[in-house]
C-alpha cells in the first residue's frame, strides 16, 4: 500500500478511536461524516469503509481451541464440543469448513478491498470491525494468534466496535454485559440457532444497528423515550419480520473451504449425521481421565483427533 495511503488511514484510525462507538455506528450507517474532528478528506475516506462483523465460538474447556467465525468451522477443530459443525444451521448464509489457512485467507481478501480498483495505488477501503463483549464471543488474542490473523492489526482497521458497548451508549441496557439475547428482546426478535457462530454475528449486527439507529427508528411526538417497537418508524414493519426475510434469502458460499465434511470418518462425500462408520471410535480420548474428551470419543476416529497421545497419559 502506497506510503500516502497509510498516512491517511493511521489519520482516519487515530481520529475514529476517539469517538463514541454508537455515535461512530450511527455516523456509518448514515454515511455521514465522522461525529467530530474529521477533515474533509478523512470524512470522504470513512464513507468508504467496509463493516465487518465477527463473532468466535470457542470451546468451554481447556485449551479453549477455536472452533468456528460463522463463515467457516475450522475443519481440524470440528469434532470438538460446542463446535456448530453443521453448516446447515446457519440461516443468514451459506457456511464452510475450512483449513486454518484457508479461513486466514479469507479474511485478509474481505480486509483488502482496493478504494478503486483500477488505482491500486489508492490503497485498500477502511474497516470497521464490530464484535460482541469479552466474554466467550469476542475474538481473542489467543484465537488470531492461531489463525495468524489479528484485525486490529491490520493497517486499514480504522475501529474495532463492541455491541455490548453500543447496547449501553444507546441506553438500551445499563448492564455493560448484556447478553445478545436479552437485547434481541428489546426490539422483539426472537433468536433461531445462536449455537451457530454465523447467526449470533448477524444477530450481534442487527442489535448494534437497531441500538446506534434508536432515535431515528423509534422516537416520535407520541414515543419521546424511543422505545422500541412503540411508534415511529419500527410500527411499520415489526423487526422480527425484517429478521424472517433476511433468514430466507439465499446466500452463496464464501470462495474457500468445502460445504461438505464429514468430521467423524475425514469424509469429503457426507457430512456427521449421515456417516454410517458408527463403529470409529477414538481410543486416545476413550482412554482420557478428562470426562468431556471421553464423551466425545466417538465423534471422530483417532486420525483425526487434534491431542497427541501423551495429553491423555
Amino acid at each position: 500500500m502506497a506510503k500516502t495511503s497509510l498516512q491517511k488511514l493511521e489519520k482516519l484510525r487515530g481520529c475514529a478511536w476517539t469517538q463514541q462507538q454508537c455515535l461512530l455506528l450511527q455516523s456509518y450507517l448514515q454515511a455521514q461524516n465522522l461525529p467530530s474532528g474529521g477533515t474533509v478528506e478523512l470524512n470522504r475516506l470513512f464513507k468508504k469503509a467496509v463493516l465487518v462483523t465477527l463473532y468466535c465460538n470457542r470451546m468451554s474447556f481447556v485449551p479453549y481451541k477455536p472452533l468456528d467465525l460463522g463463515i467457516a468451522t475450522l475443519q481440524e477443530y470440528a469434532h470438538l464440543p460446542a463446535s456448530t459443525a453443521d453448516p446447515d444451521a446457519f440461516h443468514f448464509g451459506t457456511s464452510v469448513f475450512a483449513s486454518k489457512e484457508e479461513l486466514k485467507y479469507f479474511l485478509t481478501q474481505i480486509w483488502q478491498q482496493p478504494i478503486d480498483e483500477e488505482k491500486p495505488e489508492l490503497g485498500f477501503r477502511p474497516i470497521v470491525c464490530l464484535e460482541y463483549g469479552n466474554g466467550s464471543g469476542s475474538v481473542s488474542a489467543a484465537m488470531w494468534k492461531e489463525i495468524g490473523f489479528d484485525p486490529a492489526k491490520m493497517d486499514n482497521t480504522i475501529a474495532m466496535l463492541d455491541g455490548q458497548v453500543i447496547a449501553e451508549q444507546a441506553k438500551i441496557t445499563r448492564n455493560q454485559f448484556a447478553t445478545i439475547d436479552y437485547l434481541l428482546a428489546q426490539f422483539q426478535i426472537s433468536p433461531h440457532a445462536c449455537d451457530h457462530a454465523g447467526n449470533t454475528a448477524a444477530y450481534v449486527i442487527i442489535v448494534a444497528m437497531l441500538c446506534a439507529l434508536r432515535k431515528h427508528l423509534y422516537q416520535s411526538t407520541q414515543n419521546e423515550k424511543s422505545k422500541p417497537g412503540q411508534h415511529g418508524q419500527s410500527t411499520s414493519v415489526a423487526a422480527q419480520v425484517v429478521v424472517n426475510r433476511l433468514m430466507e434469502r439465499p446466500t452463496p458460499a464464501p470462495p474457500t473451504g468445502v460445504e461438505i465434511y464429514c468430521h467423524r470418518c475425514g469424509s469429503h462425500e457426507h457430512k456427521f449425521r449421515q456417516c454410517i462408520n458408527t463403529d470409529f471410535i477414538c481410543n486416545g480420548c476413550l482412554l482420557s481421565p478428562v470426562s468431556w474428551k471421553r464423551d466425545n470419543a466417538a465423534s471422530h476416529k483417532e486420525g483425526l483427533c487434534i491431542f497427541r497421545p501423551r495429553f491423555f497419559h
